[in-house]
């Protein structure tokens, strides 16, 4: 094999080994609805991954969104799992606001921009889209 065709195949090599990882990458910008506790409008709900950390932001509208102190709120969360396949997020609302719900989130890839799971301990569902 010459040394110019060895080259163009080591480069197309490493092109598709990055592409792969990107497609496995979680990290970004996430918006998404889960059903409200108490009945009612859905959650909004907004995820920022970076790596093994990020943030949720929950949102509301109408009375609850008016009344409800925790909404608006920027929560810490720590990411486990394989990107590729499935996350846990372990969201921390008290660390925000006291009295705010600490949770975790199971999520499962369902592609490139979507993971679908479950909330909380309601067991709520969720659907999460690249944004």
């Amino acid at each position: 094999m010459s040394y110019i065709k060895t080259l163009v195949l080591l480069a197309t090599l490493g092109w598709s080994l990055g592409a792969v990882g990107q497609q496995a990458n979680a990290n970004g910008k996430w918006v998404g609805t889960t059903p409200s506790v108490a009945g009612g409008d859905d959650i909004n709900i907004e995820v920022t991954i970076n790596d093994s950390a990020g943030t949720w932001m929950p949102a509301a509208s109408g009375r609850v969104g008016r009344v409800n102190p925790c909404f608006k709120k920027e929560y810490p969360l720590t990411v486990s799992g394989d990107p590729a396949v499935a996350l846990e997020l372990d969201v921390k609302g008290s660390s925000a606001l006291a009295g705010c719900p600490d949770f975790v989130v199971r999520l499962k890839r369902v592609d490139d921009k979507t993971f679908d799971g479950l909330v909380g301990t309601q067991e709520r569902p969720i659907r999460l889209t690249r944004r």
